[in-house]
């Protein structure tokens, strides 16, 4: 597991599939847990990304894959919805 600290403020940990739910159980009483999705709306927010749409975009040219009704919720989210 590979953990980044951007700063104080801000943990990011990179997961392997499955895994995700192993570090909800063990660390959600002490940080924030999101999964990658989730790391685009924060950066959306903190105006580090202008568009996740044009991310989302990105992403479906490789072999992540994204469900309709999570990218509708991501967008919905960021304030991407139309």
């Amino acid at each position: 597991m590979k953990v980044i600290i951007a700063d104080t403020s801000c943990l990011i940990i990179y997961h392997k599939i499955g895994q995700f739910k192993i570090l909800q159980e063990t660390f959600s009483d002490l940080i924030e847990i999101i999964g990658s999705l989730g790391v685009l709306i924060k950066a959306k927010e903190k105006g580090v990304i202008k568009s996740v749409r044009k991310i989302l975009a990105l992403i479906d040219k490789t072999d992540f894959r994204i469900s309709q009704s999570i990218r509708e919720k991501v967008l919905k989210e960021s304030g991407e919805l139309e």
